[in-house]
């Protein structure tokens, strides 16, 4: 099922053309199994194909994700689901549901829609004739043989239980505990505080890291990777600023990005500086640092040992290629001068550090970010061509713009459009992608006394000073977390100490992204494989590109999501052809493919 522009915007988020009918069933529930990709809505239909086995394939050191549905004859007091497979790491979350009232456009409509993906906690009931999905993750470890691996899901349903076989193929290579393409989220500790009730230093410590190795089991970068630790700078001599000389004290915040790196994988992070002043769309404020205004002598001298001094203690230790300078966001025509100034001293003072804009290249400010991040929208903007001719690299984003015809992160939207996102990422050249946050839980706009709750409301309401209402800018703007149930009205009566639940669409995003890391598996394997015949390198090369069946555009795609899942298989399959043989770990017996 392809998305354009042309074609009416009301679409099924599944039908009985997905999935497969499972054989196991008893007098109270039917059993089938779909892909991640579809979302299951509480009335579908069971599918008309039958399916043998819930299936699955991925590489090593991935997670890959499949669906079991229950689907209730009549009502089921309550419905369990576990998974086991030698040699494999699984786990299974229940499919939680929330209620969007006012959609955020045509796509969608008022119903229920699957995002939150909660822990099997509590009783489960299933009101007849609906169904309950059921999230069976699964991961490979580094050391899995490659292969076909067995085992079973049992469906325990009031007491009774339903097995299951299961089929995992593990291909013979394993993805990088860091991928390539670079990541940069929002991630609001103050408002993480604040749903939780924490008050301490270590109740605060216990709860972030539990957030972080979410992000982490996500390869999802927040903005700044160590919220507990900083750098300090003292200043020798400021009584006379022209020749006072900084002295940094990086030592905490080092061991703490150390372990970001080394434990979390994480592969960017925001550098934090003052004295450039900045803005968004809604303010600015001018440059000044240690007391001293922009234009005078003791500011350009204290400016440029300051962010030099930055520069280097980076460049030291190997950092620059994480690092980007977000100073200013989403600048509008009127502030486009202050931004090419503010750019401008970081050009020159640290030209070392990577200068990001939240806005489409365009002729007035070429020249001083390097590191564009449009709109995906925005991408082909009259720009475009000469910033990279000036070797400038793209990220991009979305939040509550675009919306359709676009790949969107709303709840109401099909299910595959975060992950396609990221095949768009890599057909476009994209080098990276950023979302604003991952915690908008509330609007104090919207809700002026009492926090949202983010399981009853979905909706991502605007917040801007002196609005007092609600304005919506998109269900699930902003949130890829949800705060644990005890915790989701923001005023708990106690610290809780549990950590977040993720979404469906923050799932879909981890799957892309790994996705995007088979094609430049592939990329890289190729290059160095000078020996292979034309007619074999040419096909293979063929595989780089994303095939019109997933994508055709920006506003041109599947929400099928069996062309991108076949698409991946035959990039495994090369990315095994080229692996070298020592890296393969392949079973005695031939890997089994599944059909």
């Amino acid at each position: 099922m392809m998305r354009s522009a042309c074609l009416a915007l009301v679409l099924a988020f599944a039908s009985a053309a997905f999935g497969g009918l499972l054989p196991q069933k008893s007098a109270s529930v039917d059993l089938w199994t779909v892909s991640s990709g579809i979302k299951v809505m509480r009335d579908d239909p069971l599918p008309r194909e039958p399916s043998r086995t819930v299936r699955l394939a991925l590489a090593r050191n991935e997670y890959e994700a499949v669906q079991l549905v229950v689907r209730a004859r009549k009502p089921v007091a309550d419905v369990r689901v576990c998974v086991k497979a030698d040699g494999l790491e699984a786990e299974v979350l229940r499919v939680g549901y929330v209620r969007v009232t006012v959609p955020t456009d045509e796509v969608g409509k008022a119903a229920d829609y699957p995002d939150p993906l909660p822990p099997q906690e509590g009783r489960l009931p299933v009101a007849a004739g609906t169904n309950q999905p059921f999230w069976i993750r699964v991961r490979a470890p580094k050391d899995a043989v490659a292969g076909l691996h067995r085992g079973t899901v049992g469906v325990t349903v009031d007491g009774k239980t339903l097995e299951v076989p299961l089929e995992v193929e593990v291909f013979g290579f394993a993805l990088p505990d860091t991928l390539t393409c670079q990541t940069a989220f929002g991630f609001e500790v103050e408002t993480v505080d604040r749903y939780h009730g924490l008050k301490t230093t270590e109740d605060r410590r216990t709860v972030w890291a539990k957030y972080l190795r979410e992000l982490s089991r996500h390869h999802i970068s927040p903005y700044n990777p160590v919220p507990h630790a900083g750098w300090s700078v003292r200043w020798k001599g400021l009584e006379n600023p022209l020749a006072a000389t900084p002295q940094f004290d990086f030592a905490e915040w080092d061991a703490a990005m150390e372990k970001a790196f080394a434990d979390y994988h994480f592969n960017t992070f925001q550098i934090q500086l003052e004295g450039l002043g900045g803005g968004d769309w809604q303010s600015r404020w001018e440059p000044e640092y240690k007391g001293h205004k922009e234009g005078t002598p003791e500011y350009e001298a204290l400016m440029s040992k300051y962010l030099g001094g930055i520069e280097s203690h980076l460049k030291e230790r190997g950092w620059l290629d994480k690092g980007y300078v977000y100073w200013y966001d989403e600048p509008q025509e009127k502030d486009y001068g202050f931004v090419k100034n503010g750019f401008a001293k970081l050009k020159r003072w640290a030209p070392g550090l990577r200068r990001l804009l939240t806005d489409k290249p365009t002729k007035a400010l070429l020249g001083g970010p390097n590191l564009w991040c449009p709109l995906t929208r925005t991408l082909h903007s009259e720009a475009e061509p000469e910033a990279r001719k000036l070797k400038d690299r793209f990220w991009w984003y979305v939040c509550m713009d675009p919306k359709a015809p676009y790949a969107t992160e709303f709840i109401d939207h099909p299910g595959l459009e975060m992950r396609l996102w990221l095949w768009q990422t890599w057909g476009e050249k994209v080098l990276g992608i950023l979302m604003w946050n991952t915690t908008w839980w509330t609007s104090a706009s919207a809700y002026p006394d009492a926090p949202q709750n983010p399981y009853l409301d979905p909706m991502g309401w605007e917040q801007a000073d002196g609005l007092h209402e609600k304005k919506p800018w998109g269900n699930g703007d902003g949130r890829f977390f949800y705060p644990p149930p005890a915790a989701a009205d923001g005023r708990p009566g106690s610290p809780v100490l549990d950590g977040p639940v993720v979404s469906y669409r923050m799932e879909m995003i981890r799957d892309g992204l790994e996705d995007y890391e088979y094609f430049v598996m592939l990329k890289r394997l190729l290059a160095k494989r000078t020996d292979l015949p034309a007619a074999e390198s040419e096909t293979l090369r063929a595989l780089l590109a994303v095939p019109k069946s997933v994508s055709r555009s920006l506003t041109d795609f599947t929400t099928d999501p069996a062309p991108l899942e076949a698409h991946r298989i035959r990039l495994a399959r090369a990315v095994e052809r080229l692996v070298p043989v020592t890296q393969r770990n392949f079973a005695n017996a031939v890997s089994v493919l599944l059909k």
